[in-house]
């Protein structure tokens, strides 16, 4: 099996021709807010951590702390690395359904979507006319684990998988429309992952492994303050079999993406297999005809 990685289209507010996700409010001199307000600013979410009133965000002053991305850009977010601000988890969610019509200029041929939380999804693609790139619905199955008839009735329904990876052909200048519905509850996603899928050699995980890693925001509740903490991670290794050629092909690509995530997999849907992250170590070893390339992926 295939080591797959997804290097991301860049999704920002102009490729958003519309979402059901709402705006943030702009930050507004002449207003009062409160701990835990969160406002626009230069393009960028900032959240309040005293009470203030004409106290304009920066990375100065501190009654405002950055969290990043705006909502309705959060799913699209792959800026990674200690010069970032980002809470422990970035996700979008919303009664019923989220909804989104992207136009992004590169060829898409790989999209991912994590921590989806989703009885529903739908894809739409189209250049010349509706559909005409891509049409893709599909009912995500409930897998709660019911022992018997009263697990049925009282267990919370657990859907599953919580990430989905799809192979597509949509041309540059499509309109991509998204929707991931929750019937009857909170619809989430965290990352919506567009871009160009590159297949690489044979791939066997090495394993798994948990750790913490220092972040720079601590969520309280729904204070976001700066103080640094240590948060659980995960990371996994690959050892990756490739041609001469190929491992070049792969290494300028590490190159390409590094400071930005990336989505890792095997072509399978074996969650072991599978990550949203950024590769963290890299080593490849010359053996003949081929390399063997070891790559650690810290997923997020």
């Amino acid at each position: 099996m295939p080591f797959n990685l997804i290097d991301p289209a860049a999704i920002g507010a102009a490729q958003i021709l519309d979402t059901n996700v709402a705006d943030d409010p702009v930050w507004n001199a002449g207003a009062s807010y409160a701990v835990g307000d969160q406002v626009d600013f230069g393009g960028v979410l900032w959240q309040a951590i005293t009470v203030n009133q004409g106290s304009q965000p920066g990375n100065g002053n501190p009654a405002w702390v950055n969290i990043g991305p705006l909502t309705k850009l959060r799913a699209f977010d792959t800026l990674i690395g200690s010069d970032q601000i980002r809470p422990v988890e970035t996700f979008v969610q919303r009664p019923d359904q989220i909804t989104y019509s992207l136009v992004v200029d590169t060829w898409v041929t790989g999209l991912s979507m994590f921590g989806l939380r989703a009885t529903d999804l739908k894809i739409t693609a189209s250049l010349d006319q509706p559909g005409d790139q891509a049409q893709i619905s599909f009912a995500v199955p409930d897998r709660t684990n019911y022992f018997d008839v009263w697990d049925w009735a009282f267990l919370d329904y657990n859907p599953s998988p919580e990430y989905l990876n799809l192979d597509v052909s949509i041309a540059p200048g499509s309109q991509i429309d998204i929707t991931v519905a929750q019937l009857d509850g909170i619809a989430r996603v965290s990352s919506i992952v567009p871009g160009f899928l590159h297949s690489f050699g044979v791939v066997r995980p090495r394993g798994s492994s948990y750790g913490l890693r220092s972040r720079s925001i601590k969520v309280a509740g729904d204070l976001v303050t700066t103080l640094k903490r240590r948060a659980p991670s995960k990371s996994m290794t690959y050892d990756i079999l490739v041609s001469n050629a190929e491992a070049d092909a792969l290494n300028d690509l590490v190159l390409k993406t590094d400071g930005k995530t990336a989505v890792f997999s095997s072509g399978t849907r074996r969650a072991a297999m599978i990550g949203y992250g950024y590769i963290e170590n890299y080593d490849a070893q010359p053996q003949g005809t081929h390399d063997v390339i070891t790559a650690e992926v810290l997923t997020l």
